[in-house]
């Protein structure tokens, strides 16, 4: 089980295609350092804990990318983030966690923002936040959330009691068994 990028240091990713991957942690990229993809593709990777497709614990940026039935078996099933994270025209589709974020687990240990842009969220599903799950401060725009599903609680969107969501232009549509709950 490996990682198919794995970096400690400053990494950038330009026009990658990051397939079939499985890892315990972040089966498409671990990035430990700042991560910047760029016009990328990650489809069908699978991580046996967290971050289906990138696990990132420092700067991460997204750009013009997609993510396809990615799945983490814990947290995360796209990406699982917990430091500053922006991400801008992204399009998750089909991806899924058993447990928070079936596209998206934010959830950093310290004050941090993630920023989403431009970006559609949908047809993926979690125990919790089946689009996205949130603990730190999210700010959404001009992007959609839909279609998405979650076991428990927030089918488009979940904010924990501590999480602080802001956002504008966004559209949250057909998520089951809501689109935006709070703890």
């Amino acid at each position: 089980m490996q990682d198919a990028v794995y970096s400690s240091g400053t990494v950038t990713l330009n026009n990658c295609n990051i397939r079939y991957n499985f890892a315990q942690y972040g089966a498409g990229v671990y990035a430990t350092g700042a991560l910047y993809v760029n016009d990328s593709i990650f489809i069908g990777n699978a991580a046996n804990y967290n971050g289906g497709g990138i696990f990132a614990t420092s700067t991460t940026e997204i750009i013009n990318s997609t993510f396809t039935s990615n799945y983490a078996y814990d947290n995360g099933g796209a990406i699982y983030a917990i430091s500053r994270t922006t991400i801008d025209s992204g399009t998750f589709n089909g991806n899924g966690a058993r447990n928070k974020g079936g596209a998206i687990c934010y959830d950093p240990s310290s004050e941090t923002f993630m920023d989403i842009y431009k970006s559609t969220i949908s047809n993926n599903s979690a125990g919790y936040g089946g689009g996205i799950f949130n603990n730190g401060t999210l700010a959404l725009l001009y992007s959609q959330v839909m279609d998405n599903t979650a076991k428990y609680d927030g089918g488009g969107i979940f904010n924990t009691s501590r999480a602080a969501f802001n956002y504008y232009y966004i559209i949250v549509i057909n998520n089951s068994p809501n689109n935006i709950a709070t703890e």
